[in-house]
């Protein structure tokens, strides 16, 4: 039991030291973001990036489309040339490039059971995310209640 508390101790977010500021909690801390290519997520990465430059990483859980890899879409994301689509990460390439380093696709798909991972990249979120933001829905209005139910609150 005691070992047990050591680990979780050792990989709380909640240290004081760390609670005294947004930034100062999500330091050294790895976060694992659904929906980053929706309008909340990109707030939300655009946020997370911008304020919280100490972050260790930023995983995000892509669906792989047909004409695109989870890499393709995360450079789609972070480079779009469409007006009011990649502009909101300008700032973070002039003030912490480096940041743009830490985002890390994951292949997976929240309507899946197990978000759709490999055996290998669960195991890899278990042992390094400390903090998920769930910010994916379903965009289908037409959609079964229990399928958007079901996406939605995962």
């Amino acid at each position: 039991m005691d070992t047990m508390n050591v680990i979780i101790n050792a990989n709380s977010v909640n240290d004081s030291e760390k609670s005294d500021s947004i930034e100062g909690f999500y330091a050294n801390n790895a976060i694992l973001l659904t929906g980053a290519t929706g309008f909340v997520g990109k707030g939300i990465l655009e946020k997370l990036m911008r304020v919280c430059p100490r972050i260790a990483a930023i995983f995000i859980l892509l669906r792989p489309k047909k004409d695109q890899t989870i890499e393709q879409r995360l450079r789609k994301l972070i480079d779009d040339p469409k007006p009011n689509h990649s502009e909101i990460y300008d700032s973070i390439r002039i003030k912490h490039p480096s940041v743009l380093k830490k985002i890390h696709p994951v292949k997976g798909d929240i309507s899946l059971p197990d978000l759709g991972l490999s055996q290998e990249d669960r195991i890899m979120l278990i042992e390094n995310v400390n903090i998920l933001f769930h910010a994916a829905a379903t965009v289908r209005f037409n959609e079964p209640l229990n399928v958007a139910v079901g996406v939605t609150i995962y």
